[in-house]
């Protein structure tokens, strides 16, 4: 059953999405992030009133956003345009415009939907002033909690003080919503609504059903790789480039593989303020080994090509996000080697899709990358079974997960009892 076969939700439904602006060029063309364009799409799947409220830039596009106006989809959502700061002074600067906006906006609306993540400022800061005076049913999402600190660092008082202030406010947020999903079990316990009950995990993925590889072409594949052999093992790093994403204990552990002797070809797939790093120890890589810096891809055939060549894939990651990449690298089949974080626990089962090693542990990381390379057939299995468990992942079905937990919630709602009520009496 598809997301298209349920009844649409027809309230008016307003998304607020503050991390990612959209673009108008000269000609009044709208331009989208890719991916976001592809989410929008399923959430007009089962939303028949949807306004989306983002900043936007009128100025000629990045390279690779795709216009709004081919996806048929999009063409009965409400664009609500925000303004878009560069920098938080800007943000402050704007906020009174913005929140007037949203004010407007609420008069309309039925259901909100924001985030507590977004740059400069959090969408949920600004709405729950709003919706203290203007209440509506208040759905928020978790899907990252960026503003905490990594472990075992030394930080600055001032860095200190803003970590804290934004979870406090963040949680204060959280207790004003009336549904609230997350993307890991951690974050419900630790950023809960006001009732437990509220709160809802749902994995987040980008994969399409489409792109699963079939039992047939992963047994294919995976033939040719143990036949061809494994040497040098294959591996690949998709995300930023960032101490925060592991890349500094990824890359002692390949140099120290290396000066041990193991053949071993790195390919990192993503930018970032470690990019030289990357790039020097590159250069100090032995004949029998290799980094590669690819840049980045679209996502879409190209890069699941480019994923498929790879034996396994890394996750070093030292923050407690739960990286989509994880579920990319299942659907072809791909095992994952990753941290021991609150978001990767959820969704990489040791021994059975991959490994689980300690968080900044670069020694455990490179022993079991070793385990990798000396056991190919537990790679090809684990690989198996890895894309057995996308096919319950995908990102229609995540957002099927998510419109059953929406209908369930409106249905209890006694706010959105009253607010229907008060519609209809004022018509």
């Amino acid at each position: 059953m598809c997301a298209d076969n349920f009844e649409k939700i027809d309230l008016p439904y307003l998304l607020v999405l503050l991390s990612l602006p959209c673009y108008v060029d000269s000609n009044g063309q709208r331009y989208l992030d890719p991916l976001w364009a592809k989410d929008l799409v399923e959430h007009t799947r089962y939303l028949r009133r949807l306004s989306f409220a983002a900043p936007c830039r009128y100025e000629q596009p990045p390279i690779g956003y795709v216009a709004a106006d081919t996806f048929p989809e999009l063409s009965t959502v409400a664009w609500v345009d925000l303004p878009a700061p560069r920098s938080m002074w800007q943000a402050i600067r704007y906020l009174p415009a913005t929140m007037l906006t949203l004010w407007h906006q609420l008069g309309n609306a039925r259901v909100v939907h924001s985030g507590v993540a977004s740059w400069p400022i959090p969408g949920s800061w600004i709405l729950a002033p709003l919706l203290f005076f203007r209440p509506r049913f208040y759905v928020i999402i978790v899907e990252s909690a960026f503003w905490r600190l990594m472990p075992g660092r030394q930080y600055s008082w001032r860095k200190k003080a803003k970590a804290a202030i934004t979870e406090y406010l963040n949680r204060s947020c959280l207790l004003s919503a009336d549904l609230a999903i997350f993307t890991q079990e951690q974050y419900r316990r630790s950023l809960p609504p006001r009732h437990f009950e509220l709160g809802h995990v749902i994995h987040a993925s980008w994969v399409d059903e489409a792109v699963i590889l079939s039992q047939d072409e992963l047994l294919a594949t995976w033939q040719t790789k143990v036949r061809d052999g494994i040497k040098p093992l294959r591996i690949a790093f998709i995300g930023r480039l960032t101490e925060a994403k592991g890349v500094l204990i990824l890359l002692r552990a390949i140099e120290e593989l290396a000066a041990d002797g193991m053949p071993i070809e790195l390919k990192l797939l993503g930018e970032g303020e470690l990019e030289s790093a990357c790039r020097e120890a590159s250069f100090r890589m032995p004949q029998w080994a290799r980094i590669q810096l690819c840049g980045s891809l679209p996502y879409n055939e190209i890069f699941f090509a480019w994923l498929r060549h790879a034996h396994l894939v890394v996750v070093p990651s030292v923050s407690d996000e739960q990286p989509r990449i994880v579920y990319d690298a299942y659907s072809q089949g791909l095992p994952v080697i990753a941290s021991q974080t609150a978001g990767l626990l959820d969704c990489v089962s040791n021994g059975l899709t991959g490994k689980l090693v300690p968080a900044g542990d670069h020694s455990a990381l490179k022993e079991a990358i070793c385990w990798a390379a000396e056991h190919p057939e537990a790679l090809a299995s684990m690989g198996v079974t890895a894309a057995q468990h996308a096919r319950g992942m995908t990102h229609q079905l995540m957002h099927r997960t998510r419109l059953g937990i929406l209908n369930s919630a409106l249905a209890k709602s006694r706010k959105l009892g009253r607010l229907v009520k008060t519609k209809i009496e004022v018509n």
